[in-house]
């Protein structure tokens, strides 16, 4: 795919030439980045940087996700999981299956998100992250 822009960022191909990124490309490097913070952090501080992590995984799926982030008690990442995957317009979500895997990780608090194609993300976060609400859109 061509870049959609004459100018921005650049990557280098085998033999050390350099050409335009796709968008594609830059959305891996985004990835990359954002994963390499979240390991030399440890931990997501508040719920801007929930909804960072979240929207760069989640944000180009072309289908409904019910996806969910496990936190110990210092809101450390224990584990990130899609944990139900559905069709453009719906998911089906057991939430039995989210309590279980959370108490397998021993998860001290949830990050839940509701991802729908191409419209709103919604986080449901801990109190701590979010005083004042407990869903956010």
């Amino acid at each position: 795919m061509k870049p959609t822009r004459p100018f921005g960022l650049f990557t280098r191909v085998v033999g050390g030439a350099i050409r335009p990124a796709t968008d594609e490309e830059i959305i891996a490097a985004a990835r990359q980045a954002l994963d390499a913070k979240f390991a030399r952090q440890g931990h997501i501080a508040d719920l801007a940087g929930a909804k960072d992590f979240l929207s760069l995984r989640l944000g180009d799926l072309p289908h409904e996700v019910f996806a969910v982030l496990f936190l110990d008690s210092q809101h450390h990442v224990i584990e990130f999981q899609e944990m139900f995957r559905g069709t453009l317009t719906q998911t089906s979500v057991y939430p039995r299956e989210v309590v279980k895997e959370a108490l397998r990780l021993n998860a001290a608090c949830l990050i839940l998100a509701h991802f729908v194609a191409r419209h709103k993300m919604r986080l449901l976060c801990p109190e701590s992250f979010c005083s004042h609400c407990r869903l956010v859109h």
